[in-house]
């Protein structure tokens, strides 16, 4: 069969477009791995960059809270110094209170916190019975849950603070545990009959839990690490049975 020229002339055009687009077609490939490998290469210095963004706030905010820390540590050490100054105003006045550190049974501050109930309402029935006395009592408590409110929000790092506050925190909340409870209680009333309403002082309550229990568990570590250093130091003997070798 003859084959008209013009469907040779097409076929060849054909083959040669079909060549073409081959090559365009390899090519294109080639072109896109390599701006495939360029957009991977940017996405992973973007990555790395948004990593560093976030250390780096993570490490700004780690900075403020250690300054806000050490401001409130600041504020503690003025309360210390002013209750030095009225802590006699609050326990002298006849009838004088007895200046206690309240032991206690568990770190919840409600009314089975304190073993000693007749102590506890004694104490709490001669400081309502003075106002002044009573207002200055709440004004401490009120600076405490201010101070412990800090950490408790996490607006400053506790674990800055309580290595010089630690201790002296516990002891604060305690000498005034029964006034913290009454309050939390709704139990507070002036020598006038008007009661007084006050917040729950949850701050006092979970800074205390914490910190009282850290330093626990550290005095504890201590003991032990002291008691095993002692024990170290003992040499003894072993007593073998004849002709059993060592």
């Amino acid at each position: 069969m003859h084959t008209q020229p013009w469907f040779l002339e097409l076929r060849a055009i054909l083959e040669l477009f079909y060549f073409v687009a081959a090559v365009v077609l390899v090519g294109g490939v080639f072109f896109a791995k390599h701006h495939l490998k360029a957009a991977l290469s940017q996405l992973a210095v973007a990555a790395d960059q948004l990593d560093l963004a976030r250390k780096d706030v993570k490490l700004r905010y780690q900075r403020e809270a250690v300054v806000a820390a050490l401001q409130q540590c600041d504020e503690f050490r003025k309360f210390l110094a002013d209750w030095m100054a009225t802590g006699p105003a609050i326990y002298d006045p006849l009838p004088p209170l007895e200046k206690r550190v309240w032991e206690m049974r568990d770190l919840s501050f409600d009314l089975n916190s304190i073993e000693d109930k007749p102590a506890l309402v004694q104490w709490l029935t001669l400081l309502v019975k003075n106002t002044a006395r009573l207002n200055r009592a709440i004004d401490a408590c009120n600076r405490l849950e201010t101070f412990a409110s800090h950490f408790m929000k996490k607006a400053a790092d506790e674990e800055t603070a309580f290595g010089s506050t630690g201790d002296v925190f516990c002891e604060m909340a305690a000498r005034l545990a029964p006034l913290i409870i009454a309050l939390r209680q709704g139990g507070i009333v002036e020598s006038t009959g008007r009661p007084i309403s006050s917040g729950a002082f949850e701050g006092v309550v979970g800074l205390y839990s914490i910190w009282y229990q850290r330093a626990r568990q550290q005095r504890l570590e201590r003991d032990a690490r002291a008691a095993a250093a002692k024990a170290a130091k003992f040499q003894i003997p072993v007593l073998r049975p004849l002709g059993v070798d060592e």
